[in-house]
């Protein structure tokens, strides 16, 4: 459990700095070199924190407990669902922001290198809420049984 944590906290904490930074919008070719590099340093940041969340979730699923049918159909599955589906929708934020801004900003000179820049700024920010609601959704999922249909603890009633 302390290596996902840990690599959430990395992950979700790193964008807060990001989007400051990304906030300020450089439009000088120094600036935006600069970026450039952040942005490439931290995408080997965050590779790392989502293969460590990625890699902790799988080896969680082979040890919950009960049968694999109960668990996707009770309240737990359901928020776990949930909880894996903004995770895709981050995952797929920062693919964009690797694979199509980053690349585009660093090309970018002037109002356009700014306008990329306002525009992973969204981007991120719209990762930092996700990455919140999951937060939320782990610490209800810290209060449920997998595969019961209730999902809540017998000893919290």
């Amino acid at each position: 459990m302390q290596l996902k944590s840990l690599a959430a906290a990395v992950w979700l904490g790193s964008l807060v700095p990001l989007v400051l930074l990304l906030r300020m919008a450089p439009t000088d070719q120094s600036g935006v070199a600069a970026l450039s590099r952040v942005l490439r340093r931290y995408s080997g940041l965050g590779s790392a924190a989502v293969g460590a969340l990625v890699l902790s979730g799988i080896v969680n699923v082979l040890f919950v407990p009960g049968r694999l049918e109960a668990w996707l159909t009770s309240d737990y599955g359901r928020v776990l669902a949930a909880k894996l589906a903004l995770f895709a929708i981050m995952l797929a934020i920062a693919a964009a922001n690797r694979v199509k801004l980053a690349p585009a900003l660093a090309s970018s000179h002037n109002d356009a290198a700014a306008a990329v820049a306002r525009r992973l700024c969204v981007h991120v920010a719209a990762e930092i809420a996700l990455g919140i609601a999951i937060v939320m959704l782990v610490a209800w999922l810290g209060i449920m049984v997998p595969g019961t249909a209730a999902g809540i603890h017998e000893h919290m009633h």
